[in-house]
């Protein structure tokens, strides 16, 4: 093991690690009246959707409610198995996978990913510059103003159809590595190139399920909206940025 890196803590007695469910425990009393308090206070929390809590791997209570809004149907109602948008959470996720396959000697953090058509300057970003965000590339992370905006572009207008390219060609504005600029683009660079080595090492170890396997197959599935340039059923992944979907009780790990 790396010495500058610290161990993970070793699975709890008793704990299963999830599979389909979290074993169910009964909630401590007060938890009901405080997640009734979430749901009903939108003044104050806002829009609730789901709750879930859970504490030493056991499934204490579980909430559902509202209807989420779509543009094209009518609301959805939300239940156990209704998908719910990671927004930037799929950074996690993402980089979760990466330390993955940085372990399992497939990616290489010291080095320059590859992106296609970095033969300039932006050829010398290495990999971990671009999972700290100091990648040095030119990026408006504004939700607001269109007008600037590189990601309200990236998302909704010309690179919709292809996340990672549109981050891709943003030329540079600092010198790699000496500023931080926090980017959904270049969460979605790193996602395009995460995607293939994903999918081997998912390939490589079926045999033998792991949680290292489970954060491996994850991998796959988050990043090939990015490596791909196209979405994929399995997950309804958009891109790493922050469009992955899944339930509330997977999201609660």
């Amino acid at each position: 093991m790396d010495p500058d890196l610290l161990p993970l803590p070793s699975q709890p007695a008793g704990v299963p690690w999830p599979t389909d469910a979290w074993p169910r425990v009964d909630a401590p009393p007060g938890l009901d009246a405080v997640v009734d308090e979430v749901f009903a206070d939108e003044d104050r929390y806002g829009t609730t959707y789901a709750v879930v809590v859970v504490q030493g791997g056991r499934l204490l209570l579980e909430r559902y409610g509202g209807a989420l809004p779509h543009f094209d149907r009518p609301p959805e109602p939300v239940e156990p198995q209704t998908p719910l948008l990671s927004w930037s959470m799929a950074k996690s996720v993402l980089h979760s996978a990466v330390g993955v396959l940085v372990g399992e000697g497939r990616l290489h953090l010291d080095e320059a990913p590859g992106v296609p058509g970095w033969d300039d300057d932006r050829s010398a970003i290495t990999l971990d510059q671009l999972l700290q965000m100091r990648d040095g590339l030119r990026w408006d992370e504004d939700y607001v103003d269109a007008g600037v905006s590189d990601v309200i572009e990236m998302l909704f207008g010309a690179g919709q159809d292809d996340v990672a390219g549109y981050a891709e060609a943003r030329p540079l504005a600092h010198e790699p590595g000496t500023v931080f600029n926090y980017s959904s683009g270049t969460s979605n660079v790193v996602a395009a190139v995460v995607g293939p080595p994903a999918r081997v090492a998912s390939s490589a170890h079926r045999a033998t399920p792991s949680r290292m396997v489970t954060a491996a197959r994850g991998a796959e599935q988050l990043c090939a909206a990015g490596a791909e340039r196209s979405s994929i059923d399995s997950g309804e992944v958009d891109a790493g940025g922050g469009e992955a979907a899944d339930h509330a009780r997977p999201w609660s790990g």
